[in-house]
Protein backbone atom coordinates (compact mmCIF):
# COMPACT_ATOMS: atom_id res chain seq x y z
CA UNK A 1 0.00 0.00 0.00
CA UNK A 2 2.57 2.59 1.00
CA UNK A 3 5.12 1.29 -1.78
CA UNK A 4 3.12 3.61 -4.26
CA UNK A 5 3.28 6.51 -2.77
CA UNK A 6 7.01 6.09 -2.80
CA UNK A 7 9.05 7.78 -5.45
CA UNK A 8 10.45 5.01 -7.62
CA UNK A 9 13.83 4.64 -7.89
CA UNK A 10 15.55 5.43 -11.11
CA UNK A 11 18.56 3.16 -10.91
CA UNK A 12 20.09 3.84 -14.58
CA UNK A 13 19.80 8.23 -13.57
CA UNK A 14 21.30 7.15 -10.06
CA UNK A 15 24.23 5.33 -11.33
CA UNK A 16 24.97 8.33 -14.21
CA UNK A 17 24.72 10.64 -11.30
CA UNK A 18 26.87 8.64 -8.85
CA UNK A 19 30.25 8.49 -11.73
CA UNK A 20 30.07 12.30 -12.24
CA UNK A 21 30.38 12.74 -8.68
CA UNK A 22 32.90 10.34 -8.71
CA UNK A 23 34.78 12.06 -12.03
CA UNK A 24 33.60 15.44 -10.38
CA UNK A 25 35.63 14.28 -7.17
CA UNK A 26 38.77 13.94 -9.19
CA UNK A 27 38.61 16.86 -11.52
CA UNK A 28 38.53 19.15 -8.48
CA UNK A 29 41.21 17.36 -6.84
CA UNK A 30 43.44 17.83 -10.17
CA UNK A 31 42.24 21.12 -10.67
CA UNK A 32 43.70 21.60 -6.55
CA UNK A 33 40.29 23.42 -5.97
CA UNK A 34 39.44 22.77 -2.65
CA UNK A 35 36.00 24.27 -2.16
CA UNK A 36 34.83 22.15 -5.27
CA UNK A 37 36.42 18.83 -3.76
CA UNK A 38 34.72 19.88 -0.61
CA UNK A 39 31.44 19.75 -1.87
CA UNK A 40 31.23 15.88 -2.88
CA UNK A 41 31.84 14.58 0.43
CA UNK A 42 29.84 13.60 3.14
CA UNK A 43 31.36 16.18 6.21
CA UNK A 44 30.82 14.62 9.26
CA UNK A 45 32.96 12.20 11.18
CA UNK A 46 31.58 8.77 9.59
CA UNK A 47 33.65 9.86 7.00
CA UNK A 48 36.53 7.40 6.34
CA UNK A 49 39.53 7.27 3.70
CA UNK A 50 41.93 4.61 3.40
CA UNK A 51 44.77 4.22 0.73
CA UNK A 52 46.75 1.12 0.48
CA UNK A 53 49.74 0.40 -1.57
CA UNK A 54 53.27 -1.76 -1.45
CA UNK A 55 55.11 -0.07 0.68
CA UNK A 56 52.31 2.37 2.79
CA UNK A 57 49.13 2.88 3.65
CA UNK A 58 47.49 6.12 5.11
CA UNK A 59 43.77 6.71 6.74
CA UNK A 60 42.48 9.44 7.67
CA UNK A 61 39.59 9.08 10.02
CA UNK A 62 36.41 11.68 10.07
CA UNK A 63 36.08 14.71 7.91
CA UNK A 64 37.67 17.21 9.93
CA UNK A 65 41.05 14.99 9.76
CA UNK A 66 40.12 14.31 5.99
CA UNK A 67 39.97 18.00 5.08
CA UNK A 68 43.02 19.61 6.79
CA UNK A 69 44.85 17.04 5.07
CA UNK A 70 43.72 17.88 1.93
CA UNK A 71 43.33 21.47 2.02
CA UNK A 72 47.29 21.30 3.20
CA UNK A 73 47.95 19.94 0.08
CA UNK A 74 46.18 21.56 -2.20
CA UNK A 75 47.44 24.68 -0.93
CA UNK A 76 50.90 23.44 -1.33
CA UNK A 77 51.59 25.34 -4.37
CA UNK A 78 55.22 22.76 -4.91
CA UNK A 79 53.18 19.47 -4.48
CA UNK A 80 52.00 19.10 -8.30
CA UNK A 81 54.75 21.17 -9.82
CA UNK A 82 56.51 18.32 -11.25
CA UNK A 83 53.66 16.87 -12.74
CA UNK A 84 51.80 17.72 -16.27
CA UNK A 85 49.01 16.17 -17.97
CA UNK A 86 47.29 14.41 -14.73
CA UNK A 87 44.41 12.18 -16.18
CA UNK A 88 42.21 9.96 -14.16
CA UNK A 89 40.56 7.28 -16.28
CA UNK A 90 37.66 5.20 -13.98
CA UNK A 91 36.29 2.12 -15.83
CA UNK A 92 34.62 -1.47 -14.91
CA UNK A 93 32.12 -0.16 -12.77
CA UNK A 94 30.09 -2.22 -10.56
CA UNK A 95 27.61 -0.02 -8.44
CA UNK A 96 24.78 -0.83 -6.12
CA UNK A 97 22.12 1.75 -5.23
CA UNK A 98 19.49 1.55 -2.88
CA UNK A 99 17.02 4.71 -2.00
CA UNK A 100 19.57 7.04 0.19
CA UNK A 101 22.97 5.36 -0.22
CA UNK A 102 24.93 3.64 -2.83
CA UNK A 103 28.06 1.82 -3.30
CA UNK A 104 30.63 1.90 -6.04
CA UNK A 105 33.61 -0.16 -7.47
CA UNK A 106 35.79 0.71 -9.92
CA UNK A 107 39.03 0.60 -11.53
CA UNK A 108 41.30 3.45 -12.08
CA UNK A 109 44.05 4.51 -13.83
CA UNK A 110 46.36 7.74 -13.41
CA UNK A 111 48.80 8.87 -15.99
CA UNK A 112 50.96 11.99 -15.77
CA UNK A 113 54.43 12.74 -17.04
CA UNK A 114 56.88 13.51 -13.85
CA UNK A 115 59.64 15.31 -14.70
CA UNK A 116 59.68 14.68 -18.01
CA UNK A 117 58.82 11.05 -17.60
CA UNK A 118 55.36 9.00 -18.09
CA UNK A 119 53.68 7.73 -15.05
CA UNK A 120 50.72 5.23 -15.11
CA UNK A 121 49.40 3.58 -11.35
CA UNK A 122 46.59 1.80 -11.57
CA UNK A 123 43.95 1.14 -8.32
CA UNK A 124 41.02 -0.45 -7.53
CA UNK A 125 38.55 1.81 -5.26
CA UNK A 126 35.29 1.17 -3.62
CA UNK A 127 33.59 3.86 -2.37
CA UNK A 128 30.46 4.28 -0.53
CA UNK A 129 28.40 7.25 -0.71
CA UNK A 130 25.06 9.08 0.41
CA UNK A 131 22.35 11.27 -0.73
CA UNK A 132 22.25 14.50 0.88
CA UNK A 133 19.97 17.29 -0.59
CA UNK A 134 19.77 15.28 -3.94
CA UNK A 135 23.58 14.78 -4.72
CA UNK A 136 25.60 12.21 -4.54
CA UNK A 137 28.30 12.37 -1.54
CA UNK A 138 30.95 10.36 -0.85
CA UNK A 139 31.40 9.14 2.73
CA UNK A 140 33.85 5.89 2.29
CA UNK A 141 36.66 5.92 -0.22
CA UNK A 142 38.96 2.74 0.19
CA UNK A 143 41.96 2.55 -2.61
CA UNK A 144 44.23 -0.43 -2.83
CA UNK A 145 47.42 0.69 -5.57
CA UNK A 146 47.45 -2.36 -7.80
CA UNK A 147 50.74 -1.21 -10.05
CA UNK A 148 53.32 -2.89 -8.45
CA UNK A 149 51.41 -6.06 -8.40
CA UNK A 150 50.77 -5.97 -11.94
CA UNK A 151 54.28 -5.70 -12.56
CA UNK A 152 55.14 -8.27 -10.40
CA UNK A 153 53.11 -10.29 -12.30
CA UNK A 154 54.52 -9.23 -15.75
CA UNK A 155 58.11 -9.93 -14.07
CA UNK A 156 57.13 -13.91 -12.99
CA UNK A 157 55.17 -14.23 -16.48
CA UNK A 158 58.88 -13.43 -18.25
CA UNK A 159 60.67 -15.52 -16.17
CA UNK A 160 58.03 -18.61 -16.80
CA UNK A 161 58.41 -17.54 -20.41
CA UNK A 162 61.75 -18.03 -20.33
CA UNK A 163 61.90 -20.81 -18.47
Amino acid sequence: MFSACQEKLDVNKEKEAIIAALNGESEAYLAMDSTKWMSYWVQDESTLRINAGEDSYSVAKGWKQMYMEMKANMENDSLLADYKDMKFTKSDFNIKVYPGCAWAYFNEKFTATYKGQPIETEDMQLRILEKIDGQWKIAFMGIVDVSSYKAEQAEEAEEDAED
